[in-house]
């Protein structure tokens, strides 16, 4: 995972739930949690829609020792 998030690679996860202010997201046997701007280009009107789904993530922050991450899909789509 800290590899992941030095090197800007790529991590899969599954969209658990909608929880305040995003989604939550398991990787590995880390939390994951991605803001609800950062899950698609544009303005999600129905965030449930996203639950179930499993895309690629890009790692923004890492906290607890890794425990505890900050997703984007987002910085991804855009081809970052």
């Amino acid at each position: 995972m800290a590899r992941a998030f030095r090197l800007g690679l790529p991590v899969e996860g599954k969209v658990e739930q909608v929880i305040k202010g995003g989604y939550e997201i398991p990787v590995g046997r880390s939390r994951g949690f991605c803001p609800h701007s950062q899950i698609d280009l544009h303005r999600v009107e129905n965030p449930e829609e996203h639950v179930g789904k499993s895309y690629a993530f890009r790692i923004l922050q890492m906290r607890r020792g890794g425990e505890g991450l900050v997703l984007s899909r987002r910085a991804l789509l855009e081809g970052g």
